[in-house]
């Protein structure tokens, strides 16, 4: 059985990634993020917001270790 796929609008997206709605909807341009228009409104996957929120980490981490940010 596969597990539900959770679809949210923009504005929770953005929220939940810590960007701006614009950002997100070039994240979805790009396909970065999978999303479906529905009526007028775009809703992002859930699963890809997690994803994107653990790449997100993986570079920080990547770039903690090189020096970059302090």
């Amino acid at each position: 059985m596969k597990p539900e796929q959770y679809w949210l609008p923009v504005s929770a997206a953005a929220q939940q990634l810590g960007l701006s709605d614009k950002r997100v909807y070039q994240l979805i341009n790009r396909g970065v993020l999978a999303a479906r228009k529905v009526n007028s409104t775009w809703l992002v996957s859930q699963v890809s917001i997690e994803m994107r929120i653990a790449e997100m980490a993986r570079y920080r981490k990547v770039r903690e270790k090189a020096g970059a940010i302090r």
